[in-house]
């Protein structure tokens, strides 16, 4: 998890003093146990896309379609009901709280609850279990895109092979995702909401 607190301290740094105090983040577990009667409980839970212990963190994970349905409007009581269990208070002062929802043995989703209004969401995975991994050997032509601001997320995706990024974090007007390498390295970008342009690129590998 070291190169994915290294990615959210950058971003941090990249969007300065908007982003100070609780805006760093790092975007319910239904695994079955028992008995005969829960094969069926099981199949549910695999439908739904919850992925169990162990298996592969993809897009599809139950994780990132929480997140996919969270914002940086959305308030403790709306985050609970989407989650669909109860936020445990992590810390709390007088400008934000932290929250933490496990979603199953190996994700979870943390949020920041500033107390002026907004939040900031972050997905919480093994990056050892991540399937889909990313070619970054088009580096140089992504580099250049973004020096000039012409760079979107479409056509990211497009120069890593079509691999989609995971939506690692959610904050005020963009998004961070995440892309990982054969190798165990990795690249993020922030992704703009409403124009779908990215405004910082930055990776280690």
């Amino acid at each position: 998890m070291k190169n994915r607190s290294l990615i959210r301290s950058f971003c941090a740094l990249s969007l300065g003093g908007l982003l100070m105090v609780g805006i760093l983040a790092g975007c319910s577990s239904n695994n079955g146990s028992g008995d005969a009667g829960q094969s069926q409980d099981s199949s549910s839970a695999q439908t739904e896309g919850q992925n169990p212990a162990g298996t592969a963190i993809t897009p599809d994970s139950r994780v990132f379609q929480l997140m996919d349905q969270l914002t940086a409007e959305t308030t403790l009581e709306q985050a609970n009901e989407i989650i669909g269990t109860e936020g445990e208070l992590v810390t709390e002062s007088d400008t934000a709280a932290t929250y933490t929802w496990p979603v199953d043995d190996d994700t979870s989703i943390e949020g920041i609850l500033m107390s002026s209004g907004g939040a900031t969401f972050s997905a919480d995975y093994p990056t050892k279990l991540v399937a889909d991994r990313a070619d970054f050997s088009n580096w140089s032509e992504i580099e250049s895109l973004q020096k000039v601001g012409t760079l979107t997320y479409d056509q990211l995706v497009e120069l890593l092979d079509g691999v989609s990024g995971l939506k690692d974090e959610i904050r005020l007007g963009a998004c961070t995702y995440q892309w990982y390498d054969a190798d165990g390295g990795y690249l993020f970008a922030q992704v703009d909401d409403e124009t779908g342009e990215i405004s910082v690129v930055s990776g280690r590998f």
